[in-house]
């Protein structure tokens, strides 16, 4: 008997007994439609009866463009930022960009608990502009991080701030502001007026008008920051 490894093969590196196999086997494909309920059961039962976390359900709905965006941005340090060592994982990284996809896609209208989420992957409404544009605003913000002071650093992101804070510089690249100028109001917002201004009220909550109301803080406070510079 001869073992031949064909790990990590593609079709045309096979040996020619190998393709004329495959050619000569008949293929039957059969396409269902299952609601939610048996989709986590199924889960469970390919998981050695563990339920999987929602994040890891989405992960099932996702196109292999979008998995492999998330895979390319979870561990950037201004998406890990804001995190414990022990907070951080896959999941959570993952689940904070794709909310604030969300946010950038809906232009602030949308809840961000599970259902609002997974009926956005259900509908297929991240297509290749919504992941490029998103890209965009990731690496605007990764190279204002490589600028920020200790402190500015040490406040500015989290779950919730990241998330804001993204849908904010997506205003800032599409104004042409610089990275010291985007840097400097993350500075005053973060660090100055971050108590007064009311976003750790709305903070920690998935409802669609607490995302609002905390998006529409942040947002306002850019704008009014920028007003008075121009003054």
């Amino acid at each position: 008997m001869i073992w031949i490894d064909l790990n990590g093969l593609y079709y045309d590196d096979l040996p020619e007994a190998y393709k004329r196999r495959i050619k000569g086997t008949l293929i039957q494909i059969e396409e269902y439609d299952i609601d939610d309920s048996m989709k986590f059961e199924l889960f469970k039962r390919w998981n050695n009866g563990v339920a999987l976390k929602p994040s890891q359900i989405r992960k099932a709905k996702m196109t292999y463009e979008m998995i492999n965006f998330l895979a390319s941005v979870k561990d950037l340090p201004h998406i890990q930022a804001g995190f414990t060592p022990k907070g951080l994982n896959s999941e959570t990284q993952s689940d904070m960009v794709l909310k604030a996809m969300a946010v950038l896609l809906t232009d602030n209208n949308t809840a961000l608990d599970n259902r609002a989420l997974n009926k956005m992957l259900d509908e297929n409404l991240f297509a290749s502009e919504s992941i490029e544009e998103t890209q965009g605003v990731i690496d605007y913000v990764g190279d204002a991080f490589q600028i920020l002071d200790e402190k500015t650093l040490a406040k500015s992101f989290g779950t919730s701030k990241t998330v804001s804070l993204l849908y904010v510089a997506r205003t800032a690249k599409r104004e042409g502001r610089s990275l010291e100028e985007f840097a400097n109001w993350m500075n005053h917002f973060f660090v100055k007026d971050y108590s007064k201004s009311g976003f750790g009220s709305q903070s920690g909550t998935a409802k669609l008008e607490s995302v609002r109301r905390r998006n529409e803080i942040i947002l306002s406070h850019y704008r009014k920051h920028f007003a008075a510079a121009a003054a």
